[in-house]
This record gives structure tokens, sequence and C-alpha cells, in this order.
């Protein structure tokens, strides 16, 4: 009989959320896998709103989330309830993604019980302690008890390298988020509640019709103001967007008022979102379990 691969996958914010849902939709239809969805609860009803929008149902929520908690405290909680979740379903591998406090709390926990661990987005790096704030550490100590890293880009990578990551535990598979664009545009051309719903709030917009998607970070300067991050004139990046294919730009806010360094992912990814897990090399990560 063949042995079963047990996942434990853990998340506790939107972003978080959004990134993770395609990986957990390939991972629970892979046979011989299985996979525990656990939540932290550090982001509770938005959480649940963008799970339930994939069609995901978590296995365990420890429902941390507290009013005016503390990082360390949220930190306290999160390591003893994941020790706890460890230990009961003994996963071969725990898999976490990006930068919260609910992943470095589980890449830690996970490591104590000598469990393998898989960082989504890896590598990422401002050099910064203070920028973003708690992020850019969680980052770095997450990499330090990371087994597999699965990088967004060729640069991300290089990062890992200059910190001494042996070359052979790093992918550099692209970012997630494009397969949850992909898995979004199909139910909202599926005519169903959301479709709706995104018709209703926004009635001019038409799926069919070319357009640009634009995602912003609201950052604070040291002011105390509000920065938005925009494209120097005469400098926009002019990725080729045609109907079969999607050119996938990461844009590096700086310190000062706007963006001004573009990184494009290494690959052009296929509208077919059944091209898009290989195109991440994520059939080949999951093999690596």
């Amino acid at each position: 009989m063949a042995l079963t691969t047990k996942l434990l996958v853990v998340l506790g914010t939107r972003p978080e959320a959004i990134k993770l849902a395609p990986v957990i939709r390939e991972l629970r239809g892979r046979p011989g896998a299985r996979t525990c969805v656990c939540l932290t609860g550090q982001h509770r009803d938005m959480v649940s709103t963008i799970l339930s929008f994939f069609e995901i149902d978590a296995d365990v929520n420890l429902g941390l989330m507290q009013p005016n908690q503390s990082l360390s405290g949220l930190a306290s909680r999160a390591l003893a309830g994941l020790d706890e979740i460890i230990g009961d379903f003994s996963p071969d591998w725990t898999i976490v993604q990006g930068d919260t406090t609910t992943a470095f709390a589980a890449a830690l926990a996970s490591f104590h019980r000598r469990v393998k661990v898989a960082h989504v987005e890896a590598g990422l790096r401002s050099f910064d302690r203070s920028k973003p704030f708690p992020e850019e550490v969680n980052r770095v100590m997450t990499a330090a008890v990371t087994d597999l890293h699965f990088c967004p880009t060729a640069g991300a990578r290089e990062n890992l390298l200059a910190e001494r990551v042996p070359r052979e535990r790093i992918q550099v598979v692209g970012n997630t988020v494009i397969d949850a664009l992909h898995l979004t545009l199909e139910r909202l051309r599926g005519g169903d509640l959301a479709a709706r719903s995104l018709a209703a709030s926004f009635p001019g917009f038409h799926l069919e019709r070319p357009f640009v998607l634009v995602t912003g970070h609201a950052a604070k300067a040291s002011d105390g103001r509000s920065r938005t991050s925009v494209w120097p004139s005469g400098r926009s990046p002019k990725p080729r967007i045609s109907s079969s294919s999607i050119r996938c730009i990461s844009i590096r806010t700086c310190a000062g008022p706007c963006s001004r360094s573009f990184e494009v992912c290494p690959t052009s990814i296929s509208a077919n979102r059944w091209d898009i897990p290989s195109s991440f090399g994520w059939r080949s990560a999951v093999a690596s379990f």
C-alpha cells in the first residue's frame, strides 16, 4: 500500500488565503496526499470570505484573534496552538506563505517538531528590518528554518543564495497570485453570485474587454500621510498582453514618492488555468513532498 504524505497548510491573513488557495486546491486533488488546512485566526472574517469564494473548507481554526493584541501575544499563542496541531496531525511537511507572524510561528513550531517546512513566496527582502515591520524580520527568520524555498522571481532566489541557502533547496515557481487571478476570472465568467456582485458594484466593467489590474498597498510615509505608488511618467512598464498570455510584473516600492524598480517574472503564464500549476512548478514541487 502506498504511503500517504501528510501536508499541513497554515494561514492566518487574507493575503495568505488568496495566494495559498490555488496551492490548497492543487494539493487536495493529489492522490496519495492528505492535506490539512489550519487557520490561526490572525485575520478572522476576511479569511473566511476568501476561502468561501474559492470553495475551500478549513480543517482547524485556532481562533487566536483578540482585541488590541500585541505581536508577541499573537506569536506566543500561535506557537502554542500550532505545536498542538502539529503534534496531533504529525505532518511530513508544513506549508507557509509570505512574511506574516502566522507564517513564522508555523515554521518555527514545525522546526521544533522536526517537521520540514516549505515556504511559498520566499526570498523577498527590503534589507531594512523596520520596513516593512515586522514582515522583513519574519521573512528572514522563516527562511532560517525552511527546507524548500519557492521563490516568485529570480531576484528572490539570488537573495537566498546570498544568504548561503543551498541552491538545491530553492525553486523559482512564479507568484501564485496569478493562479488565484485565473481562478477568480473563471468564477466571474461563470455567471454565478460572484459575477452578479461584481456587475452590481462596477456596472461599467466588462470582463471580456481588455483591462489592466492594478493592486496597491497603502503604505504610510514617515510623516504619517498615505503614499500612493505610481509609475513615473515615461517609464511605465509595457508588458505584452494578449488573449493567450499574461506578463507578470512585480512592483517594488521604494522609499521615495513612487515605485521606481520593476522586475518581470521569468515566465509568461498560459491563460488556460490548467497549465498554471506546471508553469509555476507546482507539479514538480508537490513531487518533492
